[in-house]
């Protein structure tokens, strides 16, 4: 493949975006819709100020009251993944997808990816890009003696780019981060998830505040998995008893991973400090 070609037709990196994601009628943020949500269980709408948000929801979290969560969506443009990142990514089913049609899409130009250590591979990076260019010319020939796309796409490599649009509620991001930001996840899905993970740390931290993004290698693991027991304990005690209830520490950030640890261990001691402050 020439140069110039390879510029054109080899991703490098993929493209995520935002598209939309939820607003109330009268403009209120994603994280504001799940908390009159969840007041709604309790009928405490009155008590949601500007300054409720953060404990609120953290207490929603710790307290494993995630349903509330779903209330709120987020869609995604997803370009520059390969067919086989998105056969991973359609398997989470709580969500909706439109992708790319091969039936209905030409790919005699198709762009496509390279799996890193293919590509540090010389040789092995040179067989790879004989077999796609040979995929490629078979699509074109059948495609010129009449077959259809819908038939000629059956030579077509997991490699070729994709296309997919994709939204999701807050609580199957979640459950996507944890599984898909883990090490043993697939690189390419690891570094699409973490785009992800980035914009919806901004659009809405406190749901997304636990999760502690390594860039560098596209996982993540949740704060409160960071936090021994013995410390999360004796911290969690403390709150419990400085506190008349345990989630108005809820305010404060740093308090949210000790809270977070006990709520998630299965340490018998951890699960004892639980039902003793009440989570």
């Amino acid at each position: 493949m020439e140069e110039h070609q390879s510029q054109e037709l080899v991703i490098v990196k993929p493209e995520v975006r935002l598209l939309a994601i939820s607003r109330g009628v009268n403009g209120e943020s994603a994280q504001e819709v799940i908390e009159l949500a969840a007041r709604n269980c309790y009928q405490s709408a009155k008590a949601m100020t500007p300054e409720s948000n953060p404990r609120f929801l953290r207490s929603l979290l710790v307290r494993g009251h995630e349903s509330v969560i779903e209330h709120a969506s987020a869609t995604f443009l997803i370009a520059g993944g390969s067919r086989a990142f998105t056969h991973e990514q359609v398997r989470h089913r709580m969500a909706s997808y439109s992708q790319q049609s091969q039936r209905y899409v030409g790919e005699a130009g198709f762009k496509y990816i390279v799996p890193p250590e293919i590509a540090r591979n010389p040789e092995a990076a040179k067989r790879y890009e004989a077999y796609i260019e040979s995929a490629r010319r078979l699509y074109a020939e059948l495609q010129e003696i009449g077959f259809k796309n819908e038939d000629a796409r059956f030579v077509l490599p997991n490699a070729v780019e994709s296309r997919l649009v994709a939204t999701f509620n807050f609580r199957e991001l979640r459950h996507i981060f944890d599984l898909r930001l883990s090490p043993n996840a697939q690189w390419e899905i690891r570094s699409i998830v973490a785009e992800m993970l980035k914009i919806m740390q901004k659009e809405a931290p406190i749901i997304f505040e636990e999760f502690i993004l390594d860039e560098d290698n596209c996982t993540a693991v949740r704060a409160g998995t960071l936090v021994p027991c013995s410390e999360a304990q004796s911290k969690v005690r403390r709150i419990a008893k400085e506190f008349p209830r345990i989630f108005n520490s809820l305010s404060e950030p740093e308090n949210f991973p000790p809270l977070s640890h006990i709520a998630r261990c299965y340490n018998p001691d951890c699960r004892k400090v639980k039902a003793e402050v009440g989570i």
